[in-house]
């Protein structure tokens, strides 16, 4: 299991750590953000303005994983990461818990409890570097709906 704790209480920082490995995700402007990991870290970039795609790189520009978003009105992702190509999509319509598909594995990324950010990720074969970018574009989502949230206050 991987914990995801925030940063701080209103940051979309996460530190994760677990299986003997730790990360930092951040959630930047315009949707874009990084992973910091073992002395390494990925960029990852929206393509565009209205675009639903994201590129994830390492240091010197080589593609580590893409993200799709295929429809404005689903919490689904497709893409192709280390593990080869994945779906993200919502474990239920009434909870924030997310399940991430590959492959070679399965991990279900969920909130500690309704109150929180706090998190943590249920890997079943998935590589920790996978298992962060997958929790970088689950953070992401849940950063939009309380945004979409606090909008409709």
């Amino acid at each position: 299991m991987i914990r995801c704790l925030p940063l701080s209480v209103c940051s979309w920082g996460f530190s994760l750590e677990g299986e003997g490995q730790s990360a930092t995700t951040r959630l930047g402007g315009w949707e874009s953000g990084t992973i910091e990991l073992a002395g390494r870290t990925i960029e990852i970039e929206r393509q565009g303005a209205f675009s639903g795609t994201w590129v994830a790189t390492d240091e010197s520009g080589r593609v580590i994983a893409t993200a799709r978003k295929t429809s404005a009105f689903t919490r689904t992702v497709e893409g192709e990461s280390p593990a080869g190509p994945f779906t993200l999509k919502a474990d239920s319509a009434f909870r924030r818990a997310m399940r991430f598909e590959t492959p070679r594995g399965s991990a279900v990324i969920a909130p500690d409890h309704a109150f929180t950010r706090r998190a943590s990720i249920e890997d079943h074969g998935l590589d920790f570097t996978t298992s962060c970018f997958a929790f970088w574009m689950t953070a992401l989502l849940w950063k939009r709906a309380a945004d979409s949230a606090a909008a409709g206050t």
